[in-house]
């Protein structure tokens, strides 16, 4: 679980010297990765916001040890304006992919694990259910704004599930790759309820 590198800080705080990125883009939520280079980046961007929350689904594609997370027990008091109520305590859920097959961790040794080879990569199919998932909670959402503060492989996935079904002429800004600290509008457009 990597920390943001000095590049993503300066590219993060040009950003926000901006302008205070939640007013000028009227973010009522922000979902963040639990990750902890994530979660410097949200709360980098949107300091002092009072509607953040953690969100599993929007973790990195799990293939290499630094984008496993850290128990949420280790990691939420670090980062005490981030609600972590949607995700579950204790180790990463991913790591069984990284560990012999039938082997378990300890706890006080789980931060130790890195450069360590995946065993079971998570499959395009996985991310791509991952990304049905954030597209049904956002729209499932009260707020109208939502800022989502991802990774690059998964908000890959998550604009190609979003482009699903979409006119060629409304895919003006869905195109699937990122840059780091890049910004990025979409608009999802909820179907009427009669």
């Amino acid at each position: 679980n990597s920390r943001s590198t000095r590049t993503s800080v300066t590219q993060c705080l040009q950003v926000r010297g901006q302008k205070s990125l939640a007013q000028s883009l009227g973010v009522d939520l922000v979902l963040v990765s639990p990750l902890r280079r994530t979660l410097q980046t949200a709360t980098g961007l949107f300091p002092q916001h009072g509607n953040m929350v953690s969100f599993e689904p929007l973790r990195e594609g799990v293939s290499e040890s630094c984008n496993l997370r850290l128990p949420i027990e280790a990691i939420a008091p670090r980062f005490p304006e981030v609600d972590f109520s949607l995700i579950e305590s204790g180790p990463d859920k991913h790591l069984y992919r990284f560990l012999p097959s039938g082997k378990t961790v300890d706890p006080e040794k789980y931060q130790a694990l890195t450069d360590v080879d995946c065993r079971i990569e998570e499959s395009d199919e996985e991310m791509d259910k991952r990304a049905e998932e954030v597209i049904a909670f956002v729209a499932s959402r009260p707020e109208k704004k939502i800022a989502l503060v991802s990774h690059a492989m998964f908000l890959r996935a998550l604009v190609l599930a979003f482009r699903k079904g979409m006119p060629p002429q409304s895919l003006k800004g869905a195109d699937p790759w990122f840059e780091n600290c890049e910004i990025r509008e979409l608009k999802h457009v909820r179907p009427e309820v009669n």
